[in-house]
């Protein structure tokens, strides 16, 4: 039997893990990768998922059906709490848990963990969620996932940030952190062995001969998010002309936009004439497996702090390619010397970039228009870019060498089997935070200070409120069940797709009172219907609105 600390269950929605029908970006794609190694190789006798509903529960039951064996499948009601107390921890596939913890304010503490994953950290969006973080109601057995060191290094800069800023401002000790931790990303090592059939297949449709060398990009292809092509060119124009090889570069991916693919193209026909330029379409997993097998060289020239990590060159590795990389952010982690080689960046200074800053956090800038401007200021070493690209086209060995490597390091380290049992080691240690917990936060009875209750929030507004439990209602004279039909269905509430009750409870009730000679209180009628007294309350207000119930006036 598997320990249940270990486990968690998967915050799902198909925004997060399904790249093919809410479009490619490195968010999903690593989203759908995880999910697949998780489902695989989680050790644990459920598979369980927290979700908003039906239609998702039924989409996560069939994508983990495939892998579940002997293992039951359990999707859960997002934070109900017949639900939730079978969970050890909740896994939320982005790093802004604060939403998370408010959830489970009402359920206490120490009711479970929460982890989540960082992706991109450049937008404002997510810059706010981690200083919504500190406020929200985290505990020291949460935690964050840091894929690469200085992803590592950045949210404990803007916790460090946080904890300066409260101290001056309001002078209070510090609210606990999540606990960080460095797991990398995985891949399925095994969808990139090469083919040679299908790399012979591809040169032969794009014109490449057996003897011509070919670099490849795997990537989104935006100048303004990923990567400036510019310099890429110049670089493999240099070393075309140093080595007199015939190359040729393929961009596996698609355009983001029509500005890009106008960069992309007419960019190269002016910086690298000699160099052929192909475009394959990055969407088509077959394309991609295809592209992997024919080329010699993979290229990542990553300028962009849009990136955090980069999967891409891991794939490449996996491919068996070696890898020219910017020595960049999880790059840095990812690409060892023995693998491929890092080409070194330089960002200009704080103040220097100041402006870019202040004018994201005031949305004089666009984000696209925050990692354009700071792209084009951050210099990627060209010279040394040609002369990488120079040497390993001129050495095969070495090519072959490090792609060899590339493999056994991808197998090794990066492959989900892996990658899941460290997060599973990481939602053991938080269970046993969360277990010594001695006299933890508790909010119980406590409003939730970002979405308090309606009635406590707008006590003011209306005349009277308070409780209809022990209130004598009655019919209204000439009140039918038809009437409450032709009253639902003139409403539309089905539209909506929420009610305030079920329409048959909403009838029950009504033929109650309808049945009874007597006033009846709401709560008379929950025990004889043997419904909840809340349901019944709130049935009652719906029925008094639409004037088939009706307040007895015991003053008279």
């Amino acid at each position: 039997m598997a320990n249940p600390d270990r486990n968690a269950a998967i915050w799902y929605s198909a925004d997060g893990y399904d790249p093919a029908n809410k479009g490619i970006n490195g968010r999903r794609v690593a989203g759908e990768s995880f999910l697949r190694g998780f489902l695989q190789h989680v050790d644990a006798d459920e598979l369980q998922a927290i979700v908003a509903g039906h239609n998702t529960a039924n989409e996560f039951a069939e994508l983990a059906r495939p892998y579940a064996g002997s293992r039951s499948i359990r999707p859960m009601h997002i934070y109900k709490s017949r639900d939730i107390d079978a969970v050890s921890a909740v896994h939320y596939p982005a790093p802004n848990i604060a939403s998370e913890a408010w959830r489970r304010y009402h359920f206490g503490q120490t009711s479970f963990s929460i982890t989540g994953i960082t992706h991109t950290t450049a937008t404002a969006n997510i810059m706010q969620a981690m200083f919504d973080l500190r406020t929200a109601p985290i505990e020291p057995w949460d935690g964050i996932i840091c894929t690469s060191k200085s992803v590592l290094d950045q949210v404990h800069y803007q916790f460090d940030l946080f904890d300066s800023y409260a101290a001056k401002r309001f002078g209070t000790r510090n609210p606990a952190r999540p606990q960080t931790k460095l797991i990398p990303l995985g891949i399925h090592t095994q969808d990139f062995e090469p083919d040679a059939a299908m790399g012979a297949a591809l040169r032969a449709d794009l014109g490449i001969g057996s003897g011509d060398i070919v670099f490849m990009v795997l990537s989104r292809l935006s100048a303004h998010e990923k990567f400036d092509p510019m310099p890429v060119y110049r670089a493999l124009s240099i070393a075309q002309k140093q080595t007199g090889q015939t190359v040729h570069l393929v961009l596996c991916g698609f355009f983001a936009d029509a500005t890009s693919e106008k960069v992309f193209r007419q960019g190269a026909v002016a910086a690298m004439p000699k160099v052929s330029l192909h475009v394959v379409d990055g969407k088509d997993a077959h394309v991609r497996k295809s592209t992997f097998s024919a080329a010699d060289i993979f290229l990542f020239p990553i300028d962009n702090i849009q990136e955090t990590f980069g999967i891409a060159p891991i794939e490449a590795m996996a491919a068996g390619l070696p890898v020219i990389a910017s020595d960049w952010d999880g790059l840095r982690d990812t690409v060892t010397p023995d693998v491929g080689i890092r080409i070194p960046t330089t960002l200009p200074s704080a103040s220097d970039l100041a402006q870019e800053s202040f004018q994201h956090q005031v949305s004089a800038n666009s984000y696209v228009q925050y990692t354009m401007l700071t792209a084009s200021m951050t210099v990627l070493d060209v010279p040394k870019l040609a002369r990488a690209m120079e040497t390993l086209i001129r050495d095969p060995d070495m090519r072959r060498r490090m792609g060899q490597a590339g493999q056994q390091r991808a197998r090794d380290v990066y492959d989900w089997a892996h990658v899941i049992p460290q997060m599973q080691d990481f939602w053991e240690e938080l269970a046993q935070l969360r277990k010594a917990a001695i006299n933890p936060a508790q909010y119980t009875g406590m409003d939730v200070p970002v979405a308090p209750n309606v009635g406590h929030m707008f006590a003011s507004y209306p005349t009277h409120q308070g409780t209809l439990n022990d209130q004598p209602l009655t019919a209204t004279p000439g009140a039918t069940v038809a009437a409450l039909k032709s009253a639902l269905n003139a409403r539309q509430f089905e539209r909506m797709r929420r009610m305030v009750e079920a329409n048959n409870r909403m009838e029950a009730v009504l033929r109650h009172f309808l049945s009874s000679p007597t006033p009846v209180t709401p709560k008379m009628a929950a025990g004889a219907l043997d419904i909840s007294q809340r349901a019944v309350t709130r049935c009652c207000h719906f029925l008094l609105k639409y004037d088939l119930l009706r307040v007895v006036d015991e003053s008279h």
